[in-house]
């Protein structure tokens, strides 16, 4: 089973997603495939304080910045991803910018969700301000709306979550 769940910043989308994954893997070893770049001090702490958050709830930590192929042997059968907002940013924006890498993406969580029992997707909703950005940044909203649709169509069930209230989309669980 894969469960898509978007939210936007502070919308409790994570805790929800944790609670999804920590009840249908009760008794199993869990992975948390964590997509944040190690890459400035402030990623560094909120890398920490995540960690934190997630200390003694059975998860097994799998890192994996760009391209999680890579690492699909290290994850277990019930596995959290998070998140598809950061992911996308690292593929993008990673040694040399591409404008499109959403099917890729794709492809490597098709991938991932053929050796897992339950996924469960993190990702973000970065949509609903009516702000104009520089061409590069809409080109990433584009393509995570476009990804966002493509997952939610391989989803067994979507939630979105605001304020802390799930909403189920398609399905449930």
């Amino acid at each position: 089973m894969m469960v898509l769940v978007v939210g936007g910043a502070a919308s409790g989308k994570s805790a929800f997603a944790e609670e999804l994954i920590m009840r249908a893997g009760e008794g199993h070893r869990l992975s948390y495939l964590a997509t944040m770049e190690r890459n400035t001090l402030s990623a560094e702490k909120r890398i920490e304080r995540h960690r934190a958050l997630r200390a003694g709830k059975g998860f097994e930590t799998v890192e994996c910045a760009r391209d999680i192929r890579k690492v699909l042997q290290q994850c277990r059968e019930y596995v959290l991803l998070e998140c598809i907002t950061n992911l996308l940013a690292n593929e993008q924006f990673g040694e040399t910018y591409v404008e499109r890498v959403a099917e890729k993406i794709r492809e490597d969580i098709r991938a991932l969700k053929s050796r897992s029992r339950f996924l469960v997707l993190v990702s973000g909703d970065v949509f609903s301000d009516a702000e104009e950005y520089d061409s590069m940044t809409e080109s990433y909203r584009r393509e995570l709306g476009h990804l966002n649709c493509m997952l939610a169509e391989d989803a067994d069930a979507v939630a979105e979550v605001s304020a802390g209230i799930p909403l189920w989309i398609k399905g449930g669980v």
